[in-house]
């Protein structure tokens, strides 16, 4: 059951797990940006199922990505992402 949604999900989408993994961003990183409305979400997991995120949006914010004390950051990391579109 738990590969119902990957299954019909776009290509282009990774679970939050994949995603921290893939990017070495940590898991709550990557759900404040999702809350805050930095990264796109296809499917949000319910259930046991997983939170499938829109690759291209993870892989923008990884490039600009700064590990460390978050204060203030996604306010420029969001300005940031505006000027470069």
């Amino acid at each position: 059951m738990k590969d119902r949604a990957r299954m019909m999900a776009p290509v282009n989408t990774l679970s939050l797990r994949e995603a921290s993994a893939r990017y070495s961003i940590p898991h709550t990183t990557l759900s404040h940006w999702l809350h805050a409305g930095l990264i796109r979400s296809v499917a949000r997991g319910r259930r046991g199922q997983p939170t499938l995120l829109v690759e291209a949006d993870v892989a923008a914010l990884a490039r600009h990505y700064v590990p460390g004390p978050g204060r203030g950051r996604r306010a420029r990391l969001a300005a940031l992402l505006l000027a470069t579109a």
